[in-house]
């Protein structure tokens, strides 16, 4: 698996925190259009419920998880991050049904998680591995899982993710921090679809695709001089009784 050792981007006051000896602790964030995004293009099966539980797994200085807190009426957030200078500083963003854990994930788990996201740009295969298998397997009430980074990254992935579930769509040009054009993958557990070739084809089809919107989408931006993806986020408002979040008609 390709994997980035610096994300380009980085505000100067992340350097604090670098560890040139542990490359899977890059740093790199979702930018803020791109966080109401992604939020915004969660499918059906991916909804956020009152009784949701979201974990933001690689946490580093907690500015998901908090935007995850303050966007949506899930009942619990967790950030685990296993850099102690960056879990330092998302501690002071702690708030009720706001938990920031330092340590490795492959340690602490997620098992009550219903909701899992990923910013996975520098891991290894044997820890992207880890995480979206065992440690999946074992979080029963797991609906979803969202893996955030490059599109040439993402191409990559089906035969990691096969383990627990399948693509059940992308968004395209969620902005990160190094790449204003990266892709959200949304994987929902297993149904009629496993590790076989056949399967593996069908995953790298939707992702084919992908590229192919992404692509357009960004000729449609140069040409614009400018890209869509750069404007205000959206306003949000509950679905009710369930709570779940959707688009505001105003």
């Amino acid at each position: 698996m390709s994997s980035m050792s610096v994300l380009r981007g980085e505000p100067s006051s992340w350097s604090a925190c670098e560890r040139p000896d542990a490359p899977e602790q890059c740093y790199g964030e979702i930018a803020a259009n791109g966080m109401a995004r992604l939020l915004w293009l969660l499918p059906e099966r991916c909804a956020l419920r009152s009784d949701s539980v979201l974990y933001d797994i690689g946490s580093g200085f907690g500015h998901f998880a908090s935007f995850l807190r303050s966007r949506t009426n899930s009942s619990r957030v967790v950030g685990v991050e296993i850099n102690g200078c960056r879990a330092q500083e998302a501690a002071k963003l702690s708030v009720p049904d706001l938990t920031f854990v330092q340590g490795d994930v492959r340690r602490i788990g997620f098992a009550d998680a219903t909701h899992v996201f990923l910013t996975a740009q520098c891991w290894s295969s044997a820890l992207l591995s880890d995480v979206t298998g065992r440690l999946a397997q074992q979080a029963e009430r797991l609906a979803c899982m969202t893996v955030f980074g490059s599109l040439p990254y993402a191409l990559e992935l089906p035969p990691i993710l096969g383990q627990w579930g399948t693509i059940d769509s992308f968004a395209s040009s969620v902005s990160g921090t190094w790449d204003p054009a990266a892709t959200a993958l949304y994987i929902v557990r297993k149904s009629g679809c496993n590790a076989s070739a056949s399967c593996m084809r069908k995953m790298q089809k939707k992702l084919a695709a992908a590229e192919l919107q992404a692509a357009r989408e960004a000729n449609v931006a140069a040409a614009a001089g400018d890209s869509p993806w750069r404007l205000p986020p959206p306003r949000w408002s509950r679905r009710r009784p369930l709570g779940t979040w959707r688009r505001s008609s105003v």
